[in-house]
């Protein structure tokens, strides 16, 4: 297994199968998770003080067998700028890759994820054989914050658009 720390984010996704390009963090507003309602439902949870900024914005990963073999890569950016990809694939070694990108990169990545719609896409049907899983979660950010996520297997719309943030 390889483990790199990475000087630059450019170098971090310089990967053909990731094509990320990220930039930098503008404060969202936190949208704290509802408690469940009812007869049986939790209450509302108490909002956490956010002590230690070190939340994600988004996580990426590709993982599945193709005719040539499994492959496996994650990408996860949180709102402190830290940046973490690991790759596995059949004919390479493992490879792990760490960054720190500025606060305008990361406002920026969210900023450009927001536009593509990632916080509402849809998961896509099956459309084809030797194409891995692709899986998209956003975050909005803060201690208690909402995520989605959406996965593929070819992407389409407003999916091959996230994909290519």
């Amino acid at each position: 297994m390889t483990i790199r720390h990475t000087a630059s984010l450019a170098a971090l996704v310089a990967t053909p199968v990731l094509g990320l390009v990220l930039a930098a963090p503008t404060p969202e507003p936190v949208q704290q998770l509802p408690g469940l309602s009812g007869s049986g439902g939790l209450a509302a949870p108490t909002p956490c003080p956010n002590k230690i900024r070190f939340e994600p914005v988004v996580t990426y990963e590709v993982s599945g067998t193709t005719f040539a073999g499994p492959l496996y890569q994650h990408l996860t950016v949180y709102n402190n700028g830290h940046a973490l990809f690991a790759r596995k694939t059949t004919f390479t070694d493992p490879v792990v890759e760490a960054v720190q990108v500025t606060p305008a990169d990361v406002a920026q990545l969210r900023d450009d994820l927001a536009a593509t719609g990632a916080f509402g896409l849809c998961d896509l049907p099956p459309q084809g054989a030797d194409i891995p899983l692709t899986t998209i979660t956003v975050f909005s950010g803060g201690t208690d914050a909402r995520s989605h996520t959406f996965s593929f297997f070819f992407s389409a719309g407003g999916q091959a658009a996230a994909k290519q943030v």
